[in-house]
């Protein structure tokens, strides 16, 4: 849900965020980080200071769900993400989705290059794994670097809607082209028991 303010200004209800910790899930994405998305001619704010992030992942811990850290910058781990983690909201491996390519919706996000990977992942707290997503065109160089450097990652429609230039794509064309180039490099495709294994989830009840 998404409140005008009196500056012409969209603001996302952060009630409306806290509300999705009820849907029963194992993990869930968290943002801790406030920032700008400017869509369809509207600005709009996700204002989460440090205060929130500690009211959200506390629901998220009092539920059982594990988080997905989500950050688009070197600060957003460095800031929030260590802060919490050190104060014990989650257990190890902790898991880290790194959004690059955002910079033209997101205020705050960067732009994706070998470098800002690269730094990225050197700011990963101990004991961490981390998935890249990347936006548009950055997709599929900054995943096969991903898969190259021992990541994770994540490839579909909600980041990227073409399979080339001018050649809309299928979910099922993006993931199939993943993992014939993890294929070819010689990564080995987890299964859903294995991906719960690195993940550090339970096994579901049988």
């Amino acid at each position: 849900m998404l409140v005008e303010r009196p500056d012409g200004l969209f603001e996302s209800s952060f009630e409306e965020r806290l509300k999705g910790c009820e849907a029963g899930a194992e993990m869930a994405t968290f943002d801790g980080m406030t920032f700008v998305d400017v869509h369809g001619g509207r600005e709009i704010c996700v204002i989460t200071p440090p205060s929130r992030c500690e009211t959200l992942v506390q629901r998220m811990t009092d539920r059982g769900i594990k988080p997905e850290w989500e950050v688009f910058s070197p600060t957003h781990i460095l800031q929030d993400v260590t802060r919490l983690i050190q104060k014990g909201y989650d257990k190890p491996p902790y898991y880290i989705n790194m959004v690059l390519g955002a910079d033209k919706g997101f205020q705050g996000a960067m732009p994706y290059s070998h470098d800002i990977l690269a730094a990225m992942i050197a700011a990963l707290p101990p004991q961490s794994i981390f998935c890249v997503s990347a936006i548009g065109a950055a997709q599929l160089p900054a995943t096969t670097q991903a898969m190259l450097l021992g990541g994770h990652v994540r490839v579909g429609l909600e980041d990227n809607l073409y399979y080339s230039r001018g050649q809309l794509a299928t979910n099922e064309q993006l993931v199939a082209r993943t993992r014939r180039i993890a294929t070819e490099l010689g990564i080995d495709i987890a299964s859903s028991a294995e991906a719960r294994e690195i993940l550090g989830l339970s096994t579901p009840n049988s």
